[in-house]
């Protein structure tokens, strides 16, 4: 299981979008994730390397090609650095 203890408040934190993965748990992330806005998801992407296969998957499985455009074109615009 992917478990991290915090030393400071002995809390046991575990990563759910990971753990549903790796469980073959598909309609669970599916069904967290449709809950999502376009923004929600790019920022859910851009937390981790393993939250951004997550995502891709999801979008690539579950979002209409109109929305995957649309998180595509928000990533692209986001990414960019600003110009002056």
């Amino acid at each position: 299981m992917s478990q991290k203890e915090d030393t400071n408040d002995n809390e046991l934190r575990v990563d759910i979008l990971t753990e549903l993965q790796k469980r073959n748990c598909d309609h669970i992330l599916k069904s967290i994730l449709s809950h999502l806005g376009l923004v929600s998801l790019y920022q859910a992407s851009s937390a981790s390397k393993s939250y951004s296969a997550i995502v891709e998957d999801f979008a690539r499985s579950h979002l209409s090609k109109e929305k995957r455009s649309g998180l595509q074109q928000l990533a692209d615009y986001l990414d960019k650095p600003e110009q002056l």
